[in-house]
């Protein structure tokens, strides 16, 4: 339903003038919530779980997100990236979620 990284993009791009592009990463699979599992099983959680369906060959990534915890997401979606061509994947996030 509702992507909170899309609605913190929208103002990101209109006043940078960067396009935004909400299709072209998509998750292909349901997986457990991340914060529901231990930091060494998050990576394997996501693996394989988003698709790129576009060229992105020399492009530059800025990859936008609302919470960050282990990373494991973040990792895996510039992963996707990357092997469809993006020549650079940052992180923008909103809230960085630390351990106690």
């Amino acid at each position: 339903g509702f992507n909170q990284a899309a609605e913190i993009a929208r103002p990101i791009a209109r006043a940078t003038g960067i396009p935004l592009d909400t299709a072209s990463l998509s998750r292909t699979r349901p997986t457990p919530a991340q914060a529901a599992l231990p930091l060494k099983e998050r990576h394997a959680n996501v693996r394989g779980a988003f698709a790129c369906t576009r060229d992105l060959s020399g492009l530059r990534i800025l990859l936008v997100d609302d919470v960050m915890t282990s990373g494991a997401t973040a990792r895996e979606c510039a992963r996707i990236l990357r092997l469809h061509g993006a020549a650079a994947v940052g992180l923008a996030v909103a809230a960085r979620a630390v351990r106690p």
